[in-house]
């Protein structure tokens, strides 16, 4: 039986597209940025089974949420939709802090969060990160030190996120380390426009 000359040019051609795309896992960065823009240049990250890494699965403590009697069943269910939207948000934010390449966080089932994170080898540094409780707090402004001096006891200082000083480092601001106000005993909040 003859095969047809075709079916081998077919077979060629896939084997050729096959090892053009497996090529870039063959060469170091800078071959693959000398590559022609027609070939793939980008290597294929090995995932959490084939590289290692830590993989956390996260509980949402729904109870607090959900002692209140008054509640249907369908506002219980907004709030743990709400709560476990709220947790993933935080989550992601916190691990976009370590820099991970490829992480995964994602919902799994109704209350908890799967975190994976290929090539971290210490679990423990990343439960400690996700597991601290962000505070908020109210601190009011402390005197200002002078210039090259460390500030007052009792006042801390901190960079302010837009602002930078004449060498391009971010100016600080001295604010007392005691907060003037905690977050517990914010009972509301609104964005607003005071147009005084």
């Amino acid at each position: 039986m003859r095969t047809s000359r075709w079916l081998i040019l077919t077979y060629a051609l896939i084997i050729l597209a096959g090892l053009s795309a497996a090529l870039p896992n063959l060469l170091n960065p800078d071959q693959r940025a000398a590559l022609p823009g027609w070939l793939p240049s980008k290597a294929v990250t090995l995932g959490l089974d084939l590289r290692g890494g830590s993989q956390l699965v996260l509980e949402v403590d729904a109870s607090a949420l959900l002692n209140d009697p008054r509640l249907t069943e369908a506002e219980r269910a907004e709030r743990l939709n709400a709560a476990l939207t709220q947790s993933l948000e935080i989550v992601r934010t916190r691990i976009d802090q370590i820099g991970v390449a490829e992480p995964s966080v994602q919902r799994v089932g109704d209350d908890r969060i799967m975190v994976q994170l290929p090539g971290v080898q210490d679990p423990a540094r990343i439960r400690t990160l996700l597991g601290s409780t962000a505070k908020l707090g109210f601190h009011m402004l402390a005197d200002p030190p002078a210039a090259g001096t460390r500030p007052a006891p009792g006042a801390l200082l901190l960079p302010m996120q837009d602002e930078r000083d004449g060498s391009g480092a971010p100016r600080k601001l001295a604010v007392q380390a005691q907060p003037a106000l905690d977050g517990d005993r914010l009972a509301d909040a609104h964005a607003g426009f005071d147009p005084r």
